[in-house]
């Protein structure tokens, strides 16, 4: 197989490596920050009494680590929400639905049973009530000083200038990774509605185009029936049919796809069990000898790439070339046994209709589940 059809495992396998990364250094974060924390604990309780100027100095301490530490978490949340968004939009190309399906935990008690908390969200939470914590300790030491000098006016002044500073400046430059969300939010209404929708509207979506190519099939069948001379008409609608029939797959499994005609593209976004198992229907299919051309399935589609977009126009391909050139090229291709890959258009006719066969018979299977 080409490496093109593992291109969306590797690039899931790079998602999911991310993720869990930054769910690793959400914690190692929490660690490190926590050792600021602690110092500048047990240093304000040893000094707030005998040395108020050291207390306060360690409280400032304290409430910028517990500051930073709090806005390191909300950013390693972002970045892992992140990296959650693309892993569960790059499953279906790669191995089918998985991490963003829903279960349901089994229930073992009011007590005891599973509860739909975020880990990470609480340690947000607990990091900001340290931060708080901090604050009272600092107001409450620069209180208890009777009479504050210059020298800590200005530290006073400076924890509260560091802090404003790092939440003005703390943030990540916009515009070089994208955010979480990759379309405007809507309202909670619109979101729903949307949601609930989804699945009638893409399978309508996918009826309409296989029912489009059953009828491309049928009209090819007809012109090449009624006029066995009529030329690349029967070929085109062939193709035509089986362009609609691999976009109908692409667009059950993986979203609708965009305007082209890049057949191996859209094959190679299909989750890998859905492209082996289309490969193995078409080698069976009715029709398919025993010596088919199957063996190389980026040529196959590549070529049918080529002729949907040049057999429409097939003269372009010998505008550089007069009668007498033309008639020659013909007959010389002719006495070196007329190979199909010396051919300028390659029809593979009957593994077109086999991979049509097998895409006909995987949206069935898909619309039936």
């Amino acid at each position: 197989m080409s490496n093109a059809y593992h291109i969306p495992l590797e690039r899931f396998r790079v998602a999911v490596d991310t993720r869990r990364l930054e769910i690793e250094l959400f914690w190692k974060r929490a660690l490190f920050f926590w050792g600021f924390i602690t110092t500048a604990l047990v240093g304000y309780s040893v000094a707030r009494d005998k040395a108020p100027f050291v207390g306060l100095v360690f409280c400032a301490l304290g409430v910028v680590a517990a500051e930073v530490w709090m806005l390191a978490n909300r950013g390693s949340k972002y970045w892992q929400e992140v990296w959650e968004k693309r892993v569960e939009r790059m499953e279906v190309p790669a191995i089918g639905l998985m991490f963003g399906a829903k279960e349901e935990s089994t229930s073992k008690g009011t007590w005891l049973s599973g509860r739909r908390f975020s880990v990470s969200r609480l340690a947000i939470a607990f990091s900001d009530f340290v931060f708080l914590a901090w604050v009272f300790l600092f107001v409450h030491q620069a209180l208890g000083i009777e009479h504050l000098t210059v020298m800590e006016w200005g530290l006073i002044i400076s924890t509260a200038l560091m802090g404003l500073l790092l939440l003005r400046l703390g943030r990540s430059s916009s515009g070089s990774k994208s955010p979480p969300s990759e379309h405007p939010a809507n309202s909670p209404q619109e979101s729903d509605a949307q949601a609930e929708d989804e699945p009638a509207r893409r399978r309508w979506n996918v009826e309409r185009m296989r029912d489009t190519a059953d009828v491309r099939l049928h009209e090819a069948a007809t012109l090449c029936q009624t006029f066995p001379s009529a030329g690349d008409g029967g070929s085109l609608l062939n193709l035509l049919a089986f362009e609609l029939l691999l976009k109908a797959a692409h667009t059950a499994y993986v979203g609708v796809p965009k305007r082209s005609h890049g057949y191996l593209a859209l094959m190679s976004r299909l989750p890998l069990t859905v492209q082996e198992r289309l490969w193995s229907v078409a080698v069976t299919a009715p029709g398919v000898p025993a010596d088919h051309g199957f063996e190389d399935r980026e040529h196959l589609l590549q070529s049918w790439s080529r002729n949907f977009v040049r057999l429409r126009y097939p003269f372009e391909s010998y505008t550089d070339l007069d009668p007498e050139a033309y008639q020659a090229r013909s007959e010389a291709w002719v006495a070196e046994g007329a190979k199909t890959e010396d051919a300028d258009f390659q029809y593979y006719p009957t593994e077109l209709d086999g991979l049509a066969f097998a895409l006909k018979r995987e949206i069935e299977l898909w619309l039936t589940t």
